[in-house]
């Protein structure tokens, strides 16, 4: 499960989020709606992984030329163990 918040004070513009594991691309997710301020949005997202430890990226796009007041918050990354 991958949860995508909007913690600012401002409705996010359409934007995308993209996963990879181990800094492959392994998809793409379109918020073409964008996201209110305060909203969530709790998505399952099918990944396939070799058994072992893998590093999972997650990294959530803006569209170029829009502001992003705290672009540090758009990344998120951990390691996971797949069985």
């Amino acid at each position: 499960p991958l949860t995508i918040s909007n913690t600012g004070g401002s409705d996010a513009a359409p934007f995308s989020v993209s996963v990879f594991i181990d800094g492959e691309k392994a998809t793409v997710i379109p918020f073409d709606d964008g996201l209110a301020a305060g909203g969530v949005q709790r998505l399952d997202i099918p990944i396939q992984a070799a058994e072992g430890t893998h590093t999972i990226r997650v990294v959530a796009s803006i569209p170029e030329g829009e502001a992003d007041q705290n672009p540090a918050d758009n990344i998120r990354e951990g390691e996971y163990a797949f069985l």
